[in-house]
Formats: structure tokens, C-alpha cells, sequence
């Protein structure tokens, strides 16, 4: 819920928030989470900030963008 309303403030419209299998590390576990939506380049780089400065044990791994040009 959190990761949406922030995501909703920034002006990213979240469509899909999906958690994938624990992948177990030497000393924890991760456990990927895919997320998916829609807005603008400025939304997602603001979005990504907040994640971690609002997510401090939330890493990005990868990630990838699609659009229309306007």
C-alpha cells in the first residue's frame, strides 16, 4: 500500500505489483518484486529517488522503460 500511494503522489499510475520466488543469499533472503505502471520520465526518476530514501533496504536490480513518443 505504501509503495502505491508513493508512487500515486509522484503522478505514476501503478498497474501490477507482483511478487516473484525468495531467492535465498548467503546471509538473507531477497524476495524480487516486479512493479509495472504508467507515467512520465520525470514521475519514474522521482519514484526511484523516493524508493530509496523512503526503502533503505530496497535495492533496484534492474529496470526497464516503453513509450510513445509525443
Amino acid at each position: 500500500a505504501k509503495l502505491t500511494e508513493m508512487a500515486s503522489g509522484i503522478g505514476l499510475s501503478i498497474d501490477e505489483i507482483k511478487p516473484l520466488g525468495p531467492a535465498p543469499q548467503e546471509r538473507f533472503t531477497t524476495v524480487p518484486i516486479k512493479v509495472s505502471g504508467v507515467g512520465s520520465y520525470e514521475a519514474v526518476t522521482k519514484f526511484m529517488q523516493r524508493l530509496r530514501s523512503d526503502f533503505h533496504d530496497t535495492g533496484v536490480s534492474g529496470f526497464a522503460l516503453s513509450g510513445s513518443p509525443e
